[in-house]
């Protein structure tokens, strides 16, 4: 069968007469819904017990987060500044008056990193 056969078929069906009785039905139904009492229905579950659910759950996740996360260790950054005369009367506190800027261009900067032991990872 192919669609002007459907099309075909389709045209020649009788169609059904409008009928006075069904939109008096639907009519009253739906004056029935909108009159009716708009009260809305309990909810199934009582605010209160949802509130609790709520924070027992939000107590658990906090108490469980640090068994599920990897704490690492803090790095530590290191500057390595080379020795030069300005820094050394800096350190040493015999900068009297002097206008010698220290010379930080060649300044290295490491991270350093812990590594956690054997028994620390369990």
């Amino acid at each position: 069968m192919n669609e002007n056969d459907i099309e075909r078929q389709l045209r020649q069906q009788s169609l059904a007469r409008p009928s006075a009785d069904i939109d008096q039905r639907m009519d009253s139904l739906f004056h029935r819904a909108a009159s009716g009492n708009l009260r809305a229905s309990p909810p199934a579950v009582p605010v209160w017990l949802a509130a609790a659910a709520c924070l027992v759950c939000a107590a658990a996740g906090f108490a469980v987060r640090p068994l599920l996360v990897r704490q690492q260790p803090p790095s530590t950054v290191v500057v390595v500044v080379p020795l030069n005369e300005a820094l050394a009367r800096l350190l040493t506190g015999n900068s009297a008056n002097r206008s010698d800027e220290i010379d930080f261009s060649r300044a290295q900067i490491h991270v350093v990193r812990q590594e956690t032991s054997a028994s620390e990872k369990l």
